[in-house]
C-alpha cells in the first residue's frame, strides 16, 4: 500500500480540526509544506493469513519513486529519512494513531518525506494536474516488484461531480462512462 500525502492534505486536515489552535496549525504547515509525504507498507501474507511486513530499511533501500507527467516524461523523486527534526517528530506522532486505528499494518506503515519542489522552486507534483506518482516496492520471492500508480488530479480536492445516472464522476473524466454524456 502506498499513500501519497500532498501539502494540501495537511492544510485541510489541520484547519478542519477545531481542537488545533490556529497558531499550531500554522506551525505544523510551515514544517510540512516543503514536502509531500509517501506512506508505505509492504508485507507478505501466509497461507493461513498471517502477515509479515518489510522493515523500514528494506523499504528504503528497494523502493523507487518517480513522477510520470501528462506528456509521458518521467523523473525520479528521492525518498529519504526526515532530516528536519520537527518533521521527524510530526511524522513519528502519526505512527501510534495509525497503529491504534489499523493495528499491525499501522505499526508497519512508514513515512518518507519527498521534496515538493525542484531546484528552480517549481512544484514537482501538483495534485491538481494530470500525472502519476509511481512507486515500485521490493521484489518478493520470484515475483516482480509491485508497482503502484497514484493518479492525478486527486478527485478529493475538487467539488464532487455526478453522472446523469447519479454515480460519482472523477474530476478527470470529460464524459460519463455509463451514458457517454459530456460532463459539466
Amino acid at each position: 500500500l502506498a499513500w501519497w500525502i500532498p501539502a494540501e492534505y495537511w492544510e485541510i486536515a489541520f484547519t478542519q480540526d477545531p481542537s488545533v489552535p490556529d497558531a499550531q496549525v500554522k506551525e505544523f504547515l510551515n514544517v510540512l509544506r516543503p514536502y509531500s509525504v509517501l506512506a508505505v507498507v509492504q508485507g507478505d501474507i501466509s497461507n493461513f493469513g498471517a502477515f509479515s511486513f518489510l522493515d523500514r530499511d528494506t523499504l528504503m533501500q528497494e523502493m523507487s519513486v518517480e513522477i510520470v507527467k501528462q506528456d509521458g516524461t518521467t523523473s525520479s523523486i528521492p525518498h529519504t529519512e526526515a532530516s528536519d527534526p520537527d518533521l521527524r517528530i510530526l511524522l513519528d506522532m502519526m505512527k501510534p494513531v495509525l497503529a491504534n486505528a489499523i493495528g499491525n499494518m499501522g505499526e508497519n506503515l512508514y513515512f518518507f518525506p519527498l521534496p515538493d519542489t525542484d531546484s528552480d522552486g517549481e512544484r514537482l507534483v501538483s495534485p491538481y494536474d494530470p500525472g502519476v506518482v509511481r512507486v515500485q516496492l521490493a521484489a518478493r520471492e520470484d515475483s516482480p516488484p509491485p508497482v503502484l500508480d497514484i493518479e492525478f488530479p486527486l478527485d478529493s480536492l475538487f467539488v464532487p461531480r455526478v453522472c446523469p445516472n447519479g454515480k460519482p464522476a472523477h474530476v478527470s473524466w470529460a464524459f460519463c462512462p455509463w451514458s457517454g454524456e459530456k460532463l459539466k
